[in-house]
């Protein structure tokens, strides 16, 4: 059985992301440690790092995939029928039952659970793994751009722009122009496990660099990078790259813009397209629902100049 040691960083930025009011299941998975510590730091159980301490699991849990476990029971399959196929040689069907809900206590009534955000919770940020493309007159150079974009959790306003790579600088200033066209930032931003906002992943306790976490510090955010080869963890923001990407290619495939400037207009006119069009699912325009529910709910995106300045500075 393994135990985690809570380190003073780590303290510290639990406490933080409680006075954000960020979900401690998802504190819990961005910082690798229990909900129960988490609850104890918040009910002031725990003062020091020190006095911190994990629950330890049996062994043949430690070694079992739980994350492919839930994602069966999200599919809709019966914990019966997902014991029987995986768990009959380690241990009877009530301890792994039990063993999910210490684990995954919020899904304990339900064996499908669709995914939800509140209001201003929640965004989900990547680059697209295609690029967009103009032509300078001048040389007749064909210059690639690389597509950043953000979607909130609740109304899923599609947010994009172009940059001309993906290092530290464009990464974070991307954030910035993101969180004013949202019209504030959410209480947890999504990244993928990019080197520009992750340095070193882990299921329970990746590394976010520095200037990355200056960036949500300013802006008020926590940062939960989703997991490795766990689409479903930004399935809303493929789903915006999927969406901005098939419009634009189709909507402009007989133009060639001649400037940065262009593209980013022309993606623009895309996403307002695809905000201001009813959902499919819910009836009611992306823009509608963040104009009605969302946009008060996120927070003022004031930040400080520090993380910016640090990320122009790494850059070269």
């Amino acid at each position: 059985m393994s135990r985690r040691v809570i380190t003073m960083d780590r303290f510290l930025e639990i406490k933080r992301q409680l006075e954000l009011a960020v979900p401690i299941i998802q504190i819990a998975r961005s910082l690798g440690c229990t909900e129960r510590t988490i609850r104890e730091i918040r009910d002031g159980s725990i003062l020091e790092p020190s006095h911190a301490k994990e629950i330890q699991f049996p062994a043949w849990s430690e070694k079992s995939d739980w994350a492919l476990v839930l994602e069966e029971v999200l599919a809709g399959h019966p914990f019966k029928f997902i014991w029987d196929e995986r768990f009959t040689k380690e241990v009877g069907y009530k301890p792994f039952l039990d063993q999910f809900h210490k684990r995954y206590p919020h899904y304990k009534t339900a064996t499908t659970v669709h995914r939800y955000f509140a209001p201003g919770e929640r965004c989900e940020v990547d680059y697209a793994g295609d690029t967009v493309r103009w032509i300078n007159l001048n040389t007749g150079e064909i210059v690639e751009m690389q597509v950043f974009i953000g979607t909130l959790g609740f109304s899923q306003k599609i947010y994009a722009e172009a940059t001309s790579d993906q290092k530290s600088r464009n990464f974070i200033e991307s954030h910035s122009r993101m969180y004013k066209a949202f019209g504030g930032v959410p209480k947890i931003t999504v990244p993928d496990c990019l080197k520009q906002g992750v340095t070193r992943t882990h299921l329970y306790d990746p590394n976010i660099n520095h200037s990355y976490q200056a960036m949500a510090k300013d802006f008020g955010t926590a940062i939960v990078p989703a997991r490795p080869r766990k689409p479903k963890d930004k399935s809303l923001v493929e789903l915006a790259v999927k969406l901005t990407l098939r419009l634009y290619r189709w909507r402009f495939r007989k133009t060639t813009p001649t400037s940065p400037e262009q593209v980013n207009a022309q993606l623009a006119e895309v996403t307002n397209i695809i905000n201001s069009r009813p959902h499919s699912r819910f009836k009611i325009s992306r823009n509608a629902s963040w104009m009605a529910q969302e946009q008060s709910k996120l927070a003022p995106s004031q930040p400080e100049t520090s993380s910016i300045q640090t990320s122009r500075s790494q850059s070269p």
